[in-house]
């Protein structure tokens, strides 16, 4: 199986296959709309978490000088984790 790295590919695959459990180590990339996509269907989840940020809502941490492109990729990536994780 083969997909492509977006939560649309993610979660017509997961349609397919119609898992009964789905064991997920890919972080939060791409979890929510995946989570939603399998929402009507009986699929238990296993989150495994690799790292404390895996299950915090806000988890990309601030790198470099206060520039505005580090700024806005510092929020960008934030607003993203806080997405993701409501597909807990």
């Amino acid at each position: 199986m083969g997909v492509e790295r977006d939560s649309s590919s993610i979660g017509r695959e997961l349609l397919k296959i119609d898992p009964d459990i789905l064991y997920w180590r890919f972080n939060k990339k791409y979890f929510y709309k995946s989570v939603i996509a399998l929402s009507g269907k009986q699929t238990k989840i296993i989150f495994a978490v690799s790292n404390a940020r895996d299950i915090k809502p806000f988890n990309t941490k601030w790198r470099g000088e206060l520039t505005l492109s580090n700024l806005f990729e510092f929020v960008l990536k934030n607003v993203v984790s806080r997405f993701n994780h409501l597909g807990f």
